[in-house]
């Protein structure tokens, strides 16, 4: 799903609130807005509650099958590239 810039003006407990609460749960301060969001349109616009869940639910299996690299991508790049050096010599 595309995703748009916006600016926002927070007053400075709500911006910290959402800073702890981001820290708290491992989530950028954007996601919890999001969330916050769905939820109010959820409240706001019973017709679309349906929709905003399915969108959730899509968005959480998503992430669930979303996996780290465990190697080191730094060393991987550098040996390539000695090995390319090494080969254009």
């Amino acid at each position: 799903m595309a995703q748009v810039r916006v600016q926002i003006l927070l007053e400075q407990r709500q911006h910290t609130a959402l800073k702890k609460a981001a820290r708290r749960e491992n989530k950028s301060v954007s996601e919890i807005i999001r969330q916050i969001t769905d939820g109010y349109l959820a409240q706001t616009e019973p017709e679309q509650e349906d929709s905003v869940i399915q969108t959730l639910d899509r968005f959480r299996a998503l992430r669930e099958k979303q996996t780290t690299y465990e190697g080191d991508l730094t060393k991987e790049i550098r040996a390539e590239r000695s090995a390319q050096q090494e080969k254009n010599l």
